[in-house]
């Protein structure tokens, strides 16, 4: 089982956030001034990260589910980011993290740290819908705005 402090070492930083009004919609932060990362972006599909997710929500990290469509967390951050650039941290596959990431360098982001979870995720489903090369493998990272990196590291 995943825990904070796994979280923590594979690059996710976790701070305490105020509670996001609407949880299917990825907002801006409001005061970003001592915020490491805004939002989590979870696989569902993978029990390390609804672990991790679980946890980070306990702290107050605001959780956004990912299945296998990427679209709705993409234009949610699409139209947040055209507002204001903010930190934002996930445990996905590395084809779901391809897309964010390519999103993400278009509004000035950059990925910050990325880490292959060395430990066998089990997904949590069995569906043959997922390509076999990409099934088990679970990244945590970390997208921050390109000017403030050094809070990162």
């Amino acid at each position: 089982m995943i825990n904070r402090r796994e979280v923590l070492v594979s690059g996710i930083a976790l701070s305490v956030l105020a509670q996001q009004s609407s949880a299917n919609t990825i907002a801006a932060p409001r005061n970003t001034a001592d915020r490491l990362v805004s939002r989590l972006i979870a696989d569902e599909r993978f029990r390390a990260a609804r672990n991790a997710a679980h946890s980070a929500a306990a702290n107050g990290i605001s959780v956004h589910w990912l299945a296998e469509d990427v679209t709705p967390v993409y234009e949610s951050l699409d139209l947040a980011w055209k507002s204001t650039s903010f930190a934002i941290a996930g445990l996905t596959t590395p084809n779901a993290l391809f897309v964010i990431e390519r999103l993400a360098w278009d509004r000035g982001l950059r990925t910050i740290r990325q880490n292959i979870q060395t430990d066998e995720p089990q997904r949590i489903d069995s569906s043959p819908t997922m390509p076999v090369t990409d099934s088990f493998t679970l990244v945590s990272w970390l997208l921050a705005p390109k000017g403030e990196t050094d809070r990162y590291t």
